[in-house]
């Protein structure tokens, strides 16, 4: 496996929810300049490519109740899986959401 320069790997969002963090199979190759948020727990497959400034965020604000403020209404952490032999082109975001 390989990590880009300026990666960051961020575990968790929030001292009170330790994250899942991040698994990566053998023969991945992680660009630079990446951002993986991992609270909800991401998992990328072996012999995958992952170009550069790709972002990944498996934590997300609950938004369902239009009249309480989205900083009051928590958050979610939904799981991101890559598979196994596959190509993330560079800039593309995964964001998780979940209502």
């Amino acid at each position: 496996m390989s990590i880009g320069r300026n990666t960051i790997i961020e575990c968790t969002g929030h001292l009170q929810f330790l994250g899942k963090g991040l698994k990566v199979g053998n023969n991945t190759g992680l660009g630079s300049d990446n951002f993986y948020g991992c609270a909800g727990g991401i998992e990328i497959g072996e012999d995958s490519i992952i170009g550069n400034f790709v972002s990944f965020h498996a934590e997300n604000h609950n938004f369902a109740d239009p009249d309480k403020p989205i900083r009051l209404q928590g958050v979610n952490h939904q799981g991101i899986s890559v598979g196994k032999d596959c190509w993330i082109g560079a800039r593309t975001t995964f964001a998780r959401t979940h209502q």
